[in-house]
């Protein structure tokens, strides 16, 4: 079974990520799994842990409406870890053990996954998978 695994936060409902995800189950994945780590906040703002697992989980459950309104099966989580443990952990755990990984950031100058070099953290916790980076403006 093809399973793609999908990391994301604030960019989960962004156009081009559900446009990449789409073509993917176009070309026959099957599964789709959704893993959105907490954002943790910037410098001097105080945002309580269980507002910003919240949101999380309102992005993520308007992305698996999307993508389950367009046929797609799909199911996700909230995660309280980096996006790169996230993807160990998902890789050790899910059943089917996913085939390839999409990243979604915002653009370099918004990106705080992409200062801290989080796609390349991700390859290299993919284990050989192919792994695509996704730029959503939102």
């Amino acid at each position: 079974m093809t399973h793609l695994l999908v990391v994301a936060n604030e960019t989960v409902g962004g156009r081009s990520l559900i446009e990449a995800v789409r073509r993917r189950a176009e070309d026959g994945v099957e599964l789709v799994t959704v893993i959105a780590p907490v954002t943790h906040p910037r410098r001097g703002y105080v945002v309580y842990e269980d507002t910003r697992r919240a949101a999380a989980g309102r992005r993520l459950d308007g992305t698996l409406e999307q993508l389950r309104e367009a046929g797609i099966r799909a199911h996700g989580l909230v995660v309280e870890t980096d996006p790169a443990e996230a993807v160990r952990d998902a890789l050790a755990q899910l059943d089917p053990r996913p085939t390839e990984i999409i990243v979604s950031t915002h653009p370099i100058e918004q990106s705080g996954w992409l200062r801290r070099n989080v796609v390349d953290r991700v390859r290299d916790a993919a284990e050989g998978l192919p792994v695509e980076h996704v730029v959503v403006d939102v």
